[in-house]
């Protein structure tokens, strides 16, 4: 296939991946080239977000529509060096208060995750914006964000009159005719499609793949009981934990089967 614009200069230069730059904003390639540090051969950190959200089902439980159905939790895990991928930090953002301590559910203990409580759904998703901008991840991932999160967060965002340029680092997020999400300035790499290219498997749920690859499975919640756990504090805590360990499973995902060391490698 044809390389991009970026693919073409990397490999025009032999500049490797994560390479460090000096400087901050370059109009041509030569300028771009002679701000390759050639003799520092570290590789530059990059931060990983995985983020993963629930929404409320309808009262009749048909699926939740982005124009009229809320966001009602997010959980994200930020990795600050990706390619270690030995530590992460937890967030759970939810609109609602929830039972003081989250419940441990089979392999997963939430203990050690930070709740951010907001006062509704739109301060909620300022909060989650403003948290993005803060912790400045270079690479967004979860399972299904290109067909499912991203589009209905922005979507949701709309409706609530939320701005969400922190989202991106340059300029503000875009749809893309094919109903993808950019975020400029930053990578967006949806690890199911990635997984669906390198592996081949009878099933391409998270739950499966988990069981599959790290003998681990998704919490025990069914779709059906959103609207019950919602309504509770402690039930709002074992939600949040369901939350909460999907976007860990594919953070876990990703750096056992080395998805992201051998992507910036091709």
């Amino acid at each position: 296939r044809r390389l991009g614009k970026v693919e073409a200069f990397y490999a025009r230069e032999s500049v490797p991946p994560l390479t460090w730059f000096t400087g901050t904003s370059f109009r041509r390639d030569d300028e771009m080239a002679r701000a390759v540090d050639r003799e520092d051969s570290s590789w530059a950190p990059f931060r990983l977000m995985v983020f993963d959200m629930e929404c409320l089902p309808k009262a009749d439980g048909g699926l939740p529509q982005a124009e009229t159905d809320p966001i009602i939790q997010v959980s994200v895990v930020m990795d600050y060096d990706l390619l270690q991928a030995t530590a992460a930090s937890c967030h759970l953002f939810t609109w609602r208060p929830t039972a003081a301590c989250l419940p441990m559910i089979d392999e997963y203990d939430p203990r050690g995750c930070e709740v951010h409580v907001a006062r509704s759904e739109t301060h909620m998703l300022q909060e989650l914006v403003h948290f993005v901008g803060r912790e400045d991840p270079c690479l967004v991932t979860g399972w299904n964000i290109a067909g499912f999160d991203l589009p209905y967060l922005l979507t949701r965002c709309a409706v609530l009159h939320v701005d969400t340029g922190a989202l991106a680092r340059e300029g503000v997020p875009r749809r893309r005719d094919r109903g993808d999400v950019q975020l400029p300035g930053r990578v967006v790499a949806d690890l199911l499609t990635l997984w669906r290219a390198q592996h081949n498997e009878r099933s391409y749920k998270l739950a499966d793949v988990s069981e599959t690859h790290l003998g681990a499975t998704k919490a025990p919640v069914h779709y059906s009981d959103m609207r019950r756990l919602w309504d509770d504090a402690q039930g709002r805590a074992e939600m949040a934990t369901y939350c909460l360990k999907d976007s860990w499973l594919v953070w876990r995902l990703g750096a056992t089967r080395n998805v992201w060391m051998n992507a910036m490698q091709m």
